[in-house]
């Protein structure tokens, strides 16, 4: 299917408006131009009969005694070459009796009701005629009718219609061309628009600028402006991604290799043993390496996603518990949780996410034994997230440092890659909120998240019950 063409669009629709004002100004014109043409005939009949009135009743004076008929005859004779056939004419007298005319017998009837002067329409001999009555001063002579025959009233009429019909199609050419030209000349910016996209490279990505662009065209360049954005960001984040996971495998694969090396020399069943462990562990490390490159890859794909979904931050929390249950339990740390039951308008698996990071950190550099508190606290639209633990903390000059990807502190005492609080953060920052390290009163580091604005009050929600205890699963208890 052929597409519609826009500018054919525009062009056909102001020719059809240019013809349809044009046919309905010519439909006034002329309509004007009548009403005018009929008052001049009007008034040029009311003074020629005017004049015919004083010829009339002197020219009685003069064929006195003489016959109606010669008179008729003589009236016929006088007008042929002055009136012509287009006029009639018939002057009675005071008693009601014809006294001169210029056609018919002399028993014709009158052309209009006696003793009404003024305009009016007569049918006469199959044709129309416009008649005019006045009335004599003159005690010789009653009221004259002069009529003039329709047909002969059109010809201002005629020559109007003639120059239209000549200036007509000129003047739609005219209208034509003008829209013509003026349509190309608004979609001028379009077809610049159309001419940089097809002229640009695979990888030419930067924002469109197109010189006197009209306001209903700047959506559509912001809006691609912003897809170039979006598209950028998303290439430096793949590249990213791609130049990190492949600096950061490529020593965990280096030390797979040297390991299953060891294995395969190794001369005793101990030695072996000891070198099987330190393999899988360094499988482990490789695996976890992988999850949190993934979890960060999915994090940012989604960070300019929509979020707009609510999700119940309790039933969070608990979820984000029970997977770091197992490990707790294995520890020995006690798990506290104080929160507020809310809704949050929020993107759901980046929230968990976070909650399993920061859990996760904190159970981390717990000692066996330690402890660690995760409280949630309403604000009006506002809330506050709190992980803080009783384990070594982090040093104040140190703690912007440990937002980067990879960077780590405390290396020997406990497993990981460094990605933890960059996966916290880019989460933080998809959401608009904010994220402070502090030293916790446990002794350990406090860990504040504040969501602003994203808190949807929703009355009261089911609240668990509390519990702070090592074992399995730490349960939730609602703020008091």
């Amino acid at each position: 299917m052929k597409p519609w063409s826009l500018q054919r669009s525009l062009i056909a629709v102001a020719f059809g408006v240019s013809l349809l004002a044009w046919l309905a100004g010519v439909a006034l014109m002329l309509a004007a131009a009548q009403r005018h043409s009929e008052e001049l005939h009007d008034l040029a009949l009311r003074q020629t009969a005017a004049l015919l009135m004083g010829l009339s009743v002197h020219e009685v004076d003069e064929l006195a005694g003489t016959p109606l008929a010669v008179r008729i005859a003589n009236g016929k004779a006088d007008t042929a070459t002055t009136l012509g056939e287009d006029y009639r004419y018939q002057l009675w007298g005071p008693t009601g009796h014809l006294l001169l005319s210029n056609f018919g017998p002399p028993s014709a009837a009158a052309m209009a009701r006696m003793g009404s002067p003024g305009y009016s329409w007569l049918n006469m001999d199959g044709e129309l005629w416009r008649v005019y009555t006045v009335a004599s001063t003159d005690p010789r002579g009653g009221e004259l009718h002069l009529a003039e025959r329709a047909a002969a009233r059109g010809w201002f009429r005629n020559v109007l219609d003639w120059k239209l019909l000549l200036l007509g199609p000129l003047s739609l050419l005219l209208a034509f061309a003008a829209g013509l030209l003026l349509v190309r000349r608004v979609l001028r910016p379009l077809r610049a628009l159309s001419d940089e996209l097809d002229a640009r490279a695979p990888g030419h990505r930067e924002s469109l600028r197109i010189a006197g662009a009209p306001a209903e065209l700047q959506p559509i360049v912001q809006a691609m402006n912003g897809l170039f954005s979006r598209m950028n960001d998303a290439m430096a984040r793949e590249t990213q991604f791609t130049s990190m996971a492949a600096h950061e495998l490529r020593t965990p694969l280096a030390s797979l290799r040297l390991l299953a090396q060891t294995v395969a020399d190794a001369d005793d069943a101990q030695g072996r043993q000891r070198a099987v462990r330190d393999l899988v562990a360094s499988v482990d490390r490789c695996a976890r390496l992988q999850e949190q490159l993934l979890t960060l890859a999915r994090l940012d794909a989604t960070r300019d996603a929509d979020m707009a979904a609510e999700a119940n931050f309790t039933e969070l929390v608990s979820e984000a518990i029970s997977l770091v249950a197992p490990e707790a339990r294995t520890k020995g740390v006690a798990i506290a949780c104080r929160t507020d039951a809310a809704l949050l308008n929020c993107h759901p698996f980046g929230v968990l996410t976070l909650l399993r990071n920061l859990l996760g950190n904190a159970l981390k550099y717990t000692p066996p034994g330690g402890r660690v508190e995760l409280s949630v606290q309403s604000m009006g639209s506002d809330l506050r997230l709190i992980v803080e633990d009783s384990g070594c903390g982090i040093p104040e000059g140190e703690r912007e440092r440990m937002f980067e990807r990879f960077e780590r502190l405390h290396r020997d005492q406990a497993p990981g890659v460094g990605l933890g609080l960059s996966i916290v953060r880019s989460v933080v920052q998809a959401h608009g909120a904010s994220i402070r390290l502090e030293d916790s009163a446990l002794g350990g580091l406090r860990v504040v998240v504040e969501f602003s604005g994203r808190r949807i009050d929703t009355g009261a929600l089911e609240e668990p019950a509390e519990a702070d205890e090592p074992a399995p699963r730490a349960a939730l208890s609602p703020a008091r």
